[in-house]
């Protein structure tokens, strides 16, 4: 849809704007090249005048001047570097207000971007106090707000969002409607937010509303819990609270103090990918498998990739016992217990007359219950090697102690030990069991495979969290993956509902303070067969995450997905939400009667999807690896090399079509997605299911394609629902189907 005239007089005047940003850019480019030139010869000048100086006074204040000119060459070439970042992308948003100045109306256009320029009136929106008239108010909207010390009152005149990629301005957000610069022409396109480039988050900054832009900006010593439907943000959402909290003016943290956790490794490619977006540098990027090998292996002396493992698959019932939240308990009370065990040891092996009276005191019960037992271990040895130095002691009861003291540490670093006595306390797991799956029978049964590890020398990977749990309570050492016992200042725990609270332990103890956290998932999307989450309310309980020390936010718009496709995915979990977003047609199924029919359907749909859509990533997602290596061996011959298996630990992100397990692309999106046979077998009525499929769905973001034949899951609504436009084999034509169409 061509826009009108006024419209297109709005974008002219975004493209307006933009030409004199970029003409000032080009001008302080100019300038700052010839300032660096000037300073560089400065500065060789001053370096040679220094070598050919004799008299140490005149050296002295000509090094002074020369490390001056350094700086000044030094500042001159950062302020290059971001005016050349600026030329390709200078701002997201621009926002104009009218306020009285001097008894005079005046207006005033601010731009919001990654990075500053007074010249062009560009704000960082991390740095800016007056970026918050952007997020927190709306057109014609009257403000009156207190800004770097100064009162502000005035109206919103404009507030646009904008798509500037390479110096071109490519879409435009106002009060009108979104409009987008395709194939050399404007077009008027439904309202939504500018989708990512293949790989990469897409650009919801400018999208997000006044709470979440508090919720990013405000708090800074307060948790965030991110909870959200799919494809609302919530991933983004949390790097930009990240970005925002790693800029200078905000807090002094660095890449090194903190950490994104996550599972898929898909994902985490995909993030790592995105930071440079946000000018985040640096930061580690972890699965959770990283991150808890390199610190079991710090804690053992073994390599990550050595440590051994069992060869056979962990029974799923070892590792629902492994994951409950009555394990947990246990571990901590098994910790208090060994304390009091040591407090009575000592005091009976101990001949604590011949000892100093501080070791009496130290000895209480009180004191070692104060902090780790190991940490006690150590300060009890170095008092009582300390006085054994002193005249007048009594050598044979300080290195009797100090023996004891040797002899009892390395007991309390057998952690494999550990776990198999905190098996034996049935009663406690199972009065501290939230599932109520558990029982003697398979409490016991995870002893006997912890002890079985125990003996052939292995680390079973349920046993990980729980180790590194140990540990941290035992040592009081938080290791991080560097191996470095120093505590993050912030994790960023992405898909938070592919966490139990076993596993979260070890990560949430990582950070300086349980406020030092932002988590963000969805629980709809929670598919793996050993799912342990135990919800966000139990969680919040469990880390003492409350009003006072957290902000919970709720992000209920999809910004990927149509409407249509995300009530199709809503009716597959069972739920009736009030659905807000871009309007688009519903989801295609071809109901076909055949294997050979329906890979017909799909190789068509797939032709059109790439001819449609040849710079994007088309995907089909299987119900599992069996499936997808099935449907690419079907699909390769017809299109080869633009096919290939999506591997969750070799993926791509190139341009082309994808065959993989809808598990593989949880937090990814692609243009277009077929669903390939969602059968009864293969997505049956239960509660896993419905997330695979809603999961499936949703990483579409305008065309989603259903083709089955085999009979479909009981999930799926009716062939003739109005969710779907449904096309079933008897009913068909030979022309082709106007259903086939891509959606404009």
């Amino acid at each position: 849809m061509k826009p009108n005239e006024e419209e297109l007089k709005s974008i002219e005047e975004e493209r307006i704007e933009l030409e004199g940003v970029l003409e000032s850019l080009h001008k302080q480019l100019d300038r700052g090249e010839s300032r660096f030139k000037t300073e560089e010869h400065r500065a060789r000048t001053l370096t040679a005048e220094i070598v050919g100086t004799r008299r140490n006074e005149e050296k002295a204040a000509l090094a002074s001047d020369e490390a001056l000119s350094h700086k000044m060459r030094d500042l001159k070439l950062d302020e290059l570097g971001d005016i050349d970042k600026l030329l390709d992308n200078p701002y997201f948003a621009r926002v104009v207000v009218e306020e009285e100045i001097n008894g005079k109306l005046r207006q005033i256009s601010y731009k919001l971007g990654l990075r500053s320029n007074t010249e062009c009136r560009i704000i960082d929106w991390r740095r800016a106090p007056i970026a918050k008239l952007y997020y927190e108010y709306r057109e014609g909207d009257e403000y009156f707000e207190e800004i770097q010390g100064k009162d502000r009152e005035g109206t919103i005149l404009t507030r646009n969002k904008v798509r500037i990629k390479d110096g071109r301005l490519e879409e435009v957000t106002n009060k009108l409607g979104t409009f987008a610069f395709v194939e050399g022409e404007w077009i008027k396109s439904q309202a939504g937010g500018s989708r990512g480039n293949a790989g990469r988050m897409p650009d919801v900054l400018s999208l997000i509303t006044p709470e979440q832009f508090k919720s990013i900006t405000e708090d800074a010593e307060n948790a965030v819990l991110i909870q959200g439907i799919a494809g609302s943000g919530k991933t983004t959402v949390a790097l930009h609270r990240l970005a925002w909290l790693m800029h200078e003016e905000n807090t002094d943290y660095g890449p090194s103090d903190v950490a994104v956790i996550l599972r898929s490794p898909v994902l985490r490619k995909y993030i790592e990918a995105s930071l440079e977006t946000l000018e985040i540098s640096g930061v580690p990027v972890l699965t959770w498998k990283q991150w808890r090998e390199k610190v079991l292996g710090a804690i053992v002396g073994i390599k990550p990739k050595d440590i051994p493992r069992p060869q056979q698959k962990t029974p799923f019932s070892v590792r629902r016992v492994k994951y409950s939240t009555g394990v947990l308990k246990a571990l901590e009370q098994h910790v208090k217990g060994q304390n009091l065990w040591v407090l009575r040891h000592f005091n009976l092996t101990f001949r604590l007359n011949e000892l100093p009276e501080l070791v009496k005191t130290m000895l209480e019960e009180q004191e070692i219950l104060e902090e780790p037992v190991l940490v006690f271990l150590r300060k009890l040895k170095a008092l009582i090697r300390d006085a054994s130095r002193n005249p007048g002691g009594y050598p044979a009861a300080f290195s009797d102690a100090i023996e004891e003291i040797e002899k009892v540490t390395p007991a309390l670093q057998k952690y494999q030990h550990d776990l198999v006595e905190i098996l034996k306390n049935h009663d406690c797991i199972l009065d501290n069991d939230e599932t109520t799956l558990l029982d003697k029978k398979v409490i016991s049964d995870a002893r006997n495979w912890g002890t079985q590890c125990l003996e052939n020398k292995q680390f079973d990977f349920t046993d990980d969290p729980l180790i590194i749990r140990l540990h941290q309570l035992k040592s009081g050492k938080h290791l991080n993956h560097k191996g470095s016992d120093a505590r993050y200042k912030h994790i960023v725990i992405d898909e938070l509902q592919d966490f139990g609270a076993v596993e979260l332990a070890p990560l949430v103890s990582s950070a300086e303070k349980r406020e030092n956290l932002t988590l963000s998932g969805d629980s709809a999307q929670d598919i793996r067969e050993d799912s342990n989450f135990t919800g966000w309310q139990r969680l919040q309980k469990i880390w003492g995450l409350d009003a006072s020390n957290a902000r919970y936010v709720e992000l209920k718009v999809s910004h990927r997905s149509t409407v249509e496709i995300m009530r199709f995915a809503d009716n597959v979990l069972g739920k009736n939400r009030n659905i807000e977003g871009r309007n688009g047609k519903p989801p295609l199924w071809h109901k076909c009667l055949s294997e050979d029919s329906g890979v017909s359907k799909i190789l068509n749909w797939l032709e059109l999807a790439v001819e449609k859509f040849p710079d994007a990533i088309t995907a089909v997602l299987c119900a599992n690896r069996e499936d997808a290596r099935f449907a690419h061996s079907l699909l390769e011959p017809t299109f080869g090399p633009i096919l290939r298996y999506g591997d969750r630990n070799d993926f791509t992100f190139e341009e082309g079509i994808v065959v993989t397990e809808i598990g593989t692309v949880k937090g990814l999106e692609f243009k277009s997605v077929l669903l390939w046979n969602p059968s009864s077998n293969g997505y049956p009525n239960n509660s896993r299911a419905k997330s695979m499929l809603y999961v499936g769905a949703t990483r579409a973001e305008d065309n989603l394609c259903i083709v089955s034949w085999d009979k479909p899951s009981r999930l799926l609504p009716g062939i003739n629902s109005k969710l779907v436009r449904g096309i079933e084999e008897e009913l068909e034509v030979e022309d082709r189907s106007p259903g086939l169409r891509f959606n404009n």
